[in-house]
């Protein structure tokens, strides 16, 4: 797919929005911005090495560090959300809304590639057409202003001194709900300890996340399941193991949207992909 490269003028924007607010974290930040020109496109930040992708340095820290970056992420992650619902930001929840490049393109291909790998994987259920229809209304608004490519990968860690977190790639930015980024991120995360050892990334992310903003359960198991489909099943540390692996992440997946389908909360409290968010 060729995206519109008029996304760069929300990445633009969203870094400056995050940027203008120091109290959202001391350790989680974006990269700065030093010049944009707005006719070509082009964005020159800051350089943030010396870091390492999240997905390789969860696989080599400890727990105690774990918890730490799971922490400092959903402390940032609730306080950007939170912010970005209050009614002084009215006018940028109305401008990242124009994002049509994250709203349309980039969120159908998600659900059109969930049903192309329910087909795939043998979950296919009659009523997942209707489901992407109405999530694709249902991308018509939201509450706050999401990174909406919120995954391991877009996010730095880095490797001296103390722990720093940028978080790059804002090109998606739009108004969602919350649950947009946070389902993203619980993907990835069940993805790798599906292959890995458990860690307490997910459960430290939630309770950091959940002192500032709310989530909605149901809310949580259709981006969850899409995602788990749409993106579980291709993460780059999945994505070159055999089925036996694969197929385990999409059955999670159509199980998350049958819990949404038929508003099944038991369900969805058995199913690991969330299971954090119900024992905080």
């Amino acid at each position: 797919m060729t995206l519109n490269v008029e996304r760069m003028d929300f990445e633009h924007e969203a870094l400056k929005l995050v940027g203008s607010n120091p109290d959202l974290s001391t350790v989680v930040r974006v990269p700065r911005v030093h010049a944009y020109d707005p006719h070509t496109h082009t964005l020159i930040m800051s350089d943030v090495a010396p870091y390492q992708l999240l997905s390789t340095a969860l696989q080599e820290a400890d727990d105690e560090r774990v918890v730490k970056i799971g922490h400092a992420l959903g402390e940032f992650m609730g306080k950007f959300h939170k912010w970005t619902s209050l009614p002084e930001q009215a006018g940028a929840r109305s401008r990242f809304l124009e994002n049509t490049t994250s709203r349309v393109d980039v969120l159908g291909l998600r659900w059109q590639i969930a049903l192309a790998a329910a087909k795939k994987y043998g979950v296919e259920r009659a009523w997942m057409e209707d489901m992407y229809l109405a999530g694709m209304q249902d991308g018509e608004s939201g509450t706050v202003i999401c990174m909406a490519d919120f995954w391991f990968d877009n996010i730095l860690i880095s490797t001296a001194g103390d722990l720093q977190i940028y978080i790059v790639d804002w090109e998606t930015a739009r108004t969602a709900r919350p649950e947009l980024d946070v389902a993203h991120f619980a993907t990835a995360a069940y993805s790798l300890v599906h292959v890995h050892r458990h860690i307490p990334l997910m459960s430290e992310f939630i309770k950091a996340y959940k002192v500032h903003m709310d989530l909605d359960e149901m809310s949580m198991a259709t981006h969850a399941g899409r995602d788990m489909l749409s993106f579980g099943v291709v993460m780059p540390w999945i994505r070159h193991r055999d089925e036996s692996v694969k197929q385990p992440i999409a059955q999670l997946g159509v199980e998350l949207l049958e819990a949404a389908h038929t508003g099944d909360s038991q369900a969805l409290k058995k199913n690991p992909v969330l299971a954090d968010m119900f024992i905080i």
